[in-house]
């Protein structure tokens, strides 16, 4: 009989195309935010063709907030979604929470030159360990970063875990077009973001990172199941270019 010990095989996470062991992926999106912070806002406004705040209004848009309502702003960037729930109902009050503490002071920044700093908390944290009690909100928001997270099933319960019973999670995010013509363009656009950001940022590798993670980021149909087994109902998925951009909701049971 053999009784060798049996050896799990070690978890990896995806880097862009890589899959790497599970523990490296925090540091190495920290590095490639800290390299993207100051010039995230012009890259996305390139990347996206001018569209991409368009996209992240329309998750406003179907969102219904109300004077004293906590959301929380998560994976939050520069903050142009606290920004725009402020807008939405100045009443009510953000934590905006980031990884990556450059990220979080352009974003604070931001806010203050608009006024805005005062409705708004902000929280260094990572999604899969939220530093913050059960129930806490009514809504949570993650625009294009939840292909970020190292571990996508802990980051979404964790999100339930927060968010109050009947409270909604948003995602905005990018995959893969259903549509073979609209990938193949994308795919061919695609290879001039890493020039862009050399040109732009002197930073290619960044940016081939982030096209790179689009190719692999879960479909609208995978992230509702995913968030139906940990405990949202979720809501058919508005979606843009055959699922390359979608916005996916689902509420706490």
């Amino acid at each position: 009989m053999n009784t060798a010990p049996q050896h799990s095989k070690p978890k990896t996470a995806s880097f862009g195309e890589q899959d790497i062991p599970l523990e490296e992926k925090p540091q190495k999106i920290q590095e490639v935010f800290n390299q993207s912070a100051q010039h995230y806002d012009l890259m996305n406004f390139v990347m996206s063709l001018g569209m991409h705040s368009s996209w992240k209004r329309k998750v406003l848009e179907s969102t219904h907030i109300f004077p004293g309502d906590w959301s929380l702003d998560l994976a939050c960037g520069t903050c142009d979604i606290a920004e725009m729930i402020l807008e939405k109902c100045p009443q009510s009050y953000v934590v905006a929470t980031d990884p990556n503490a450059s990220m979080l002071e352009v974003g604070r920044d931001r806010l203050l030159d608009k006024g805005q700093f005062k409705a708004v908390e902000f929280v260094q944290g990572y999604a899969e360990n939220l530093p913050f009690p059960n129930h806490r909100f009514e809504n949570v928001f993650c625009a294009f970063g939840f292909r970020n997270f190292t571990d996508q099933a802990k980051g979404i319960s964790e999100c339930v875990r927060v968010l109050k019973p009947g409270g909604q999670l948003t995602i905005l995010e990018f995959s893969q077009p259903k549509n073979a013509s609209i990938d193949f363009v994308f795919h061919e656009y695609a290879k001039w973001i890493p020039s862009i950001g050399d040109f732009i940022a002197q930073n290619a590798d960044s940016y081939q990172y982030l096209v790179e993670s689009i190719q692999r980021n879960m479909s609208s149909q995978s992230l509702a199941e995913l968030m139906s087994r940990t405990g949202l109902a979720s809501i058919p998925a508005i979606e843009y270019f055959s699922g390359l951009i979608y916005i996916q909701r689902g509420i706490k049971c």
